[in-house]
């Protein structure tokens, strides 16, 4: 289909941009991301782990969510998203950045404190860096 516009010049036509956004976690966290998000229209993934959180977060926010953790969906091969919001437990809060970063995110937001190991946060920092990827370590708090 071509569209002119009133001088009759070829348009582009406008396409529907709906940035994914994978929702790495299943807990209370998630419930509030996954509100603010719907609220932008945006194509949401929600990724959990366990079935029990998983049915608890389906059943607050109405909406699908994947159980089994963040391996078992990477084995469909899934097409890799604009965003990936982490928000998973402390302990494996870099391991799942490294995974994303693997296989080929390039937009993370990681809830913090990403790491509670040094040796851990450079090593992701040196993956960050090799692989451009652009990431955020979230740290909602406000002057109080």
């Amino acid at each position: 289909m071509i569209l002119l516009n009133f001088f009759g010049k070829k348009m582009k036509k406008k396409k529907l941009n709906r940035k994914s956004v994978w929702l790495i976690g299943s807990g209370d966290i998630s419930e509030h991301y996954f509100k603010v998000l719907k609220s932008k229209k945006r194509n949401i993934t929600i990724i959990g782990r366990s079935k029990k959180s998983c049915n608890k977060l389906e059943h607050k926010i109405n909406n699908y969510v994947i159980s089994g953790g963040l391996e078992v969906f990477l084995k469909n091969n899934p097409e890799v998203p604009d965003y990936v919001i982490v928000a998973v437990n402390i302990e494996e809060l870099t391991n799942v950045c490294n995974r994303l970063i693997k296989f080929g995110v390039k937009k993370i937001l990681c809830e913090k404190p990403c790491s509670l190991e040094l040796k851990e946060l450079i090593a992701l920092e040196k993956k960050i860096r090799k692989n451009f990827v652009t990431f955020s370590i979230l740290y909602n708090r406000r002057f109080y």
